[in-house]
């Protein structure tokens, strides 16, 4: 029997990871050895000890450890074929007993059913309607072990640091994006009072005529050098706004 085992996205520890990629390729290399449960239990959320068991697996298979699984590359291929070596059941949950917490994506893909028990204890030897977390198809819920306070409050943490530096880079992008375009606001403004004042400088030359008159006119090489510096100048600024992101 074939793993199906793959990733949508890179998983790095350098980029945002997909959760789902995450968890999936926690429960696989913990069933080849490679990656150990923390003390604060299993989550979908990457940590260092991912990245670290995937360069573990890299540097055993002969390949260049980079801690990195990209869809399709040679990494995906070796846990694949590895989970394909050991059973056909690799990334079920192996035999358990006493209590766990139901968890979904909280997505709007997650049966109605599923969301409902989100939060909620059961028990290994006692499995609900349509079995535990991940055993029905295409089901993406996972098992979160009950653990002490310490445990819990140590898994909190982790997820608020993880959607803290979320938050943090949003905000950096935001912050840049809005200097940008007040920048740009202020420089616009600027413009258009200048090429006003170019406008109202080379009226006076020719009784009124708008600028883009001028513009148009062949000047004769009698015409005064001011009104050939304004609409020069005028013409520059143009050329700038258009330019202007």
């Amino acid at each position: 029997m074939t793993t199906n085992f793959s990733v949508k996205s890179l998983l790095a520890s350098n980029t945002n990871v997909d959760l789902d990629d995450s968890m999936k390729t926690k429960l696989a290399l913990r069933r080849l050895g490679y990656y150990k449960t923390p003390s604060y239990g299993m989550t979908s959320y990457p940590d260092a000890q991912l990245f670290v068991a995937v360069g573990d697996l890299q540097a055993d298979k002969g390949m260049r450890r980079t801690g990195e699984i990209r869809p399709g590359d040679d990494t995906e291929k070796a846990i694949r074929m590895a989970l394909d070596a050991t059973s056909p059941n690799v990334l079920d949950n192996p035999a358990k007993s006493g209590k766990y917490i139901w968890r979904t994506r909280g997505d709007g893909k997650v049966r109605s059913k599923h969301a409902e028990r989100d939060g909620k204890v059961f028990d290994w030897d006692n499995p609900p309607e349509g079995g535990h977390p991940g055993e029905a198809p295409n089901c993406r819920c996972w098992a979160e072990d009950v653990t002490d306070k310490k445990g819990a409050c140590a898994r909190l943490k982790l997820q608020l640091e993880v959607d803290g530096s979320n938050l943090d880079a949003a905000k950096t992008r935001f912050n840049i994006h809005d200097t940008r375009v007040n920048e740009q606001s202020i420089k616009l403004e600027a413009n258009r009072k200048q090429k006003a004042k170019l406008a109202t400088e080379a009226r006076v030359y020719y009784s009124g005529a708008s600028i883009e008159a001028l513009i148009r006119r062949r000047l004769n090489p009698g015409a005064p050098a001011d009104l050939v510096r304004i609409l020069a100048a005028y013409g520059e600024l143009e050329l700038e706004y258009v330019r202007c992101p």
